[in-house]
């Protein structure tokens, strides 16, 4: 009775598997990854454009920053979950001007969001960091000054299922 008890118990904690599991009829197969349609998966790139001039000791830390998508994103059926020319913004994390004794400035800032096909909101991750000249202790360090045209990628910070309709394209809008 206790061997048969034992037996059961780690049957079902699975740590034992049941004759059945031996035979020649059990499922072999390797399960493949599926792709869903509309589906923006974590870990995304999203190539942005900077389009806006920013320097250190002008921005402080907590102001937003302003990209653009530079093209499409799409799902592997072709669907666009973001679309080129989608603003995207970012926060400043730390800006310190360039100090005496040579000291340069720094500009450190995180992706933060855009918007998907759909109108849903998209959370971006993603870290930059810029440092100015290093200067002779006898000069002013250099400040960091970002002009537009800079290019970065952001990666998707968490799934979004953006709508597609049975034609293949999203639906909704491009609200910012």
């Amino acid at each position: 009775m206790l061997k048969q008890t034992a037996i059961a118990i780690l049957l079902a904690l699975g740590m034992i598997m049941p004759p059945a599991a031996f035979s020649k009829a059990a499922d072999t197969s390797v399960a493949q990854p599926t792709t869903v349609p509309g589906q923006l998966v974590l870990g995304t790139a999203v190539k942005l454009l900077f389009n806006e001039t920013i320097k250190t000791g002008k921005i402080k830390k907590g102001d937003p920053i302003h990209f653009v998508v530079m093209e499409d994103v799409k799902d592997p059926q072709g669907n666009i979950l973001i679309k080129s020319q989608t603003p995207a913004v970012g926060t400043i994390t730390r800006s310190t001007k360039a100090r005496a004794f040579g000291k340069p400035g720094k500009l450190v800032f995180e992706f933060t969001a855009t918007t998907a096909a759909d109108g849903q909101t998209v959370l971006l991750r993603g870290k930059e960091e810029q440092r100015g000249k290093h200067r002779s202790l006898t000069a002013h360090g250099g400040n960091v000054t970002l002009e537009p045209g800079a290019t970065y990628t952001a990666f998707v910070a968490s799934p979004v299922k953006v709508a597609v309709n049975s034609s293949g394209s999203t639906s909704g809008n491009n609200a910012p």
